[in-house]
């Protein structure tokens, strides 16, 4: 009872797209999905691991609903800033700038898609900070190892 992003992939395109209009979440979307939850790296998810992704998933459509005030389908920077602050995501501007740039197309835009991949790696990112050991003034501590796995298996 285990799925990999291509099987994850037909399970929440099937899902979503009979609620919401969009293209589909990509392979590297779901294969992010994967990572963010699949503990052992195994590259499957278990049906435990499945729920708390469903549940993220959920939450983030949600909020992408409420946060795309212009009913568009998708959203400009100003939206993804509201939505992401709304699902706890809080960056600096300088860090925002970077998501922009990195998840919006030439025009600006940031369709659904884009914006799951950002939430599914900022989450990865804010969960694997705060599983590593700090020094005195808060900051983590990785080895090269460390993270190089962190940043390679996103």
């Amino acid at each position: 009872m285990e799925v990999d992003a291509y099987e994850l992939r037909d399970i929440v395109n099937t899902a979503f797209q009979k609620e919401f209009k969009f293209d589909g979440f990509s392979v590297e979307t779901c294969r992010s999905m994967v990572a963010l939850m699949d503990v052992d790296q195994s590259g499957k998810l278990g049906f435990d691991e499945f729920k708390t992704l469903w549940n993220d998933l959920r939450l983030w459509k949600t909020v992408f609903k409420k946060y795309d005030s212009d009913k568009s389908g998708n959203f400009n920077s100003y939206e993804l800033r509201q939505a992401l602050n709304a699902v706890g995501f809080r960056v600096n501007n300088k860090i925002f700038s970077c998501l922009v740039m990195r998840y919006a197309t030439r025009e600006g835009i940031i369709e659904f898609d884009d914006y799951v991949l950002c939430c599914v790696r900022l989450k990865t990112v804010f969960e694997t900070f705060k599983a590593q050991p700090k020094d005195g003034q808060g900051k983590a501590t990785f080895s090269q190892e460390e993270f190089l796995q962190t940043i390679i298996y996103v």
